[in-house]
């Protein structure tokens, strides 16, 4: 069973023993992390940022990016960053 990660928690109230999603849920169900999922970014092996470790959400950002769907964790997590003060690491 799936859903989006905004409704996948009406799951709980419909009979579910357990739903795992990418949000917070609501204030009612108790919940906990149970991990931290990197996001990656790729760059082709002639990219000035091939030799890179990593990368600043704030330099990412200048960059024109390829995306996943809104669903995707890949894409949620630096949405979400973004809504925080450039300089925040994904994760944080």
């Amino acid at each position: 069973m799936g859903g989006a990660p905004a409704t996948i928690y009406g799951s709980i109230n419909r009979g579910a023993d357990l739903a795992v999603g990418t949000e917070a849920p609501p204030p009612h169900l108790e919940h906990l992390g149970v991990a931290v999922l990197p996001v990656w970014a790729y760059v082709r092996n002639d990219d000035p940022w091939a030799d890179r470790e990593s990368v600043e959400l704030d330099e990412l950002v200048t960059r024109r990016l390829l995306v996943l769907g809104q669903q995707q964790h890949a894409r949620v997590a630096p949405d979400r960053a973004l809504s925080r003060p450039l300089g925040a690491r994904i994760g944080d």
